[in-house]
């Protein structure tokens, strides 16, 4: 009686370390993840190039300073996860009427930003400087669109890390109508956005 006693309490006490050790063990697997995000302050530049029936021209703009939570392995970024914003009175081409038509046109007043929010994992070929595809939601005019961006010249050392995105916009798609001049002069519907991305963990 007493032997079979101790069997059974030896059983509890062995299911009892088992367990806390795969609670300790779960916890630990939630915990690392968090563990190796890191945020990184950012910095990006705009540049978009337009056209119309009459001629071509580009335009810049400055995001707001940002943060963005980079995920590290092996101590090499693997994924990560910001938003830039955009004001739209920074947007501009040295040409103040057509900007003032630009900015009407995206009706600043109700919609000061435009927003880039990106989280997406790095492939390897990235990360060794080859092109690659990724996914950015950008919201204009209050409304969010998935588009797939070109991402290239990824580029990090010594805590510091920058890349270049590129992708085309339809003035259409995202509602934007910017009105012909006099019904000759018409701005074509593709816009194409190349943007440098800036990254630093000090």
């Amino acid at each position: 009686m007493s032997n079979n006693w101790l069997s059974q309490a030896g059983r509890k006490h062995y299911h009892r370390r088992v367990r806390n050790l795969f609670f300790a063990i779960f916890a630990l697997l939630l915990w690392l993840p968090l563990k190796a995000a890191e945020d990184w302050k950012g910095t990006a530049s705009a540049t978009y190039h337009a056209s119309s029936t009459l001629h071509e021209w580009t335009g810049q703009a400055r995001s707001s300073p940002f943060v963005a939570a980079v995920e590290l392995k092996d101590g090499a970024p693997a994924r990560l996860r910001t938003k830039v914003e955009f004001p739209v009175s920074g947007i501009g081409s040295e040409n103040e009427k057509r900007d003032a038509n630009m900015r009407a046109a995206m009706k600043a007043a109700e919609h000061p930003l435009v927003t880039g929010v990106f989280d997406a994992e790095l492939p390897a070929a990235f990360l060794a400087g080859e092109e690659t595809e990724l996914p950015v939601d950008v919201t204009l005019l209050g409304r969010t669109h998935r588009l797939k961006c070109k991402a290239t010249r990824w580029r990090s050392a010594g805590g510091e890390a920058s890349f270049d995105v590129e992708f085309p916009i339809s003035l259409e798609a995202v509602g934007i109508d910017i009105p012909s001049f006099l019904l000759l002069v018409r701005v074509h519907d593709a816009v194409l956005v190349r943007t440098h991305v800036t990254l630093s963990s000090r």
